[in-house]
Parts: structure tokens; sequence; C-alpha cells
């Protein structure tokens, strides 16, 4: 259970890594307690909160000494990395088609800009896109109106609590947030066959800028798809 781990963060999945190196990205900051996380042995992708000894270091998994690390490269520049330092060492086949960089960062952006497509080719996009958009925007109206209580009828209950402290906490970024809501566009949707926790999972930019109305901020947000109904999980 120590290899390939895998960390879903801004609609991509990084890995394989050790649990070593998870607990490492812990501690930078690049693993949060609600990153979801996957491994064979689960049934599922689930928040890294929930992974025994992740943000510990009293388990087995953290027993044996390692290297403190910095927060990970992309993948393809790890790889790159790795094989430029390897092959004048040996000879294996595996890191000498890493050799030529250029080719190597051709056909991973053209991987990466083919999954990043396919999710708008699904069937019943436009659905849950119109899903989407009609769920923030009661949650916009009922935030405009200053019924938080409305609007947290929109949320992930799981989050409600979250959401309201930074709504409650803030009330000076509130009115520039509902502006943001007026400008929508998501940028990720998973296919319902993925084995996430929840039904599906969907990223969405408020604030999109355009030509007659320049955008004065952006915000991400979270959209979970639970008991076949769309509701809000974070805001970032």
């Amino acid at each position: 259970m120590n290899d390939n781990w895998y960390a879903f963060v801004n609609a991509v999945t990084y890995g394989p890594y050790s649990f070593d190196i998870m607990i490492e990205m812990t501690k930078t900051g690049q693993l949060m307690p609600n990153t979801l996380v996957y491994h064979a042995s689960l049934t599922q992708w689930v928040y890294a909160s929930s992974v025994d000894g992740l943000f510990s270091t009293s388990t087995k998994h953290t027993k044996k000494k390692i290297k403190k690390i910095s927060a990970p490269k992309p993948k393809w520049l790890r790889l790159l990395t790795s094989s430029l330092m390897v092959l004048f060492i040996v000879g294996v086949v595996g890191y000498g088609i890493w050799k030529v960089g250029d080719i190597t960062g051709y056909w991973q952006d053209r991987a990466i800009a083919k999954a990043a497509a396919a999710w708008q080719k699904e069937p019943d996009y436009k659905d849950h896109e119109k899903a989407i958009f009609e769920v923030l925007d009661a949650f916009s109206t009922h935030l405009q109106s200053g019924d938080i209580t409305a609007a947290l009828e929109y949320v992930n209950p799981d989050e409600k609590s979250n959401i309201e402290t930074m709504i409650l906490e803030h009330p000076d970024r509130l009115p520039a947030f509902i502006e943001m809501l007026n400008d929508l566009e998501i940028t990720f949707m998973n296919s319902d066959n993925d084995y996430y926790a929840v039904e599906q999972i969907a990223t969405v930019m408020a604030g999109i800028p355009s030509d007659e109305v320049p955008s004065t901020g952006t915000a991400t947000i979270m959209m979970v798809k639970i008991d076949d109904r769309w509701v809000v999980d974070q805001i970032r």
C-alpha cells in the first residue's frame, strides 16, 4: 500500500506517488485534507483526511527515514529531469524514451489536451451544465437578498459550516463574489463512471471577463453531484 497513490488537484490527476511522498506533500501544502486521493486498495476516491497516517507521522508508513523533498514538479518535468540524470548511468529503455524533451512535452501536451476536452463531448453535458448554472443562480439570488440560510440549501451538507463561516467572516467580499456569479464557465467535469466519493465532480470558474465587462476577480467553485442533485462543495 506504500506505492501508486494518486491525487486530484485543480481538475488534474497527479501520480503515482509513494505514501512517503504523499506525506511530504501534506507538509508542503500541496496535499490538503479535502484533496481527493486514490489507491488500488480503496474502493473509490476519498478525501485525504480520511486516509489513516497521511496527516500523522506516527504510523508504519513513516517509520522509514526519508529525505526532505520539495513540492512535486509537473509530471512531464519530473520525468524529463530524471531521464537526463540517469541516461549517463544506465541504458534502460524505459528511461531512454524521455531523452528527447521536446517530443516528450509534445505528446504529453496532446494527451492532456485530449483528456481536457473529452468531458465536453459527454451526451448529458448540456443537461448537467444547465442544472449547475440553475443551482448557482439560486445560490446567488439568496446571497444577494441576504438569506444565507436559504443559500446554504444549495451547498453540500458536509461543507455547509465551512462555507457559512467563510461568508460570515468576510462580508466585505460578498458583493464582489455575487458579481462574479453573473459570469460562469465550466472548466472540468468528470464522467459518471469514475470512482469518486460522490456521483460526479465539476469545477466552475466565476468572474469570466468579456470584451464589454472586464473581470475584477475570479473564483473557482467545486460542484458535486449527490443523490442526483448538483450542489456547491468548495469555493476558492
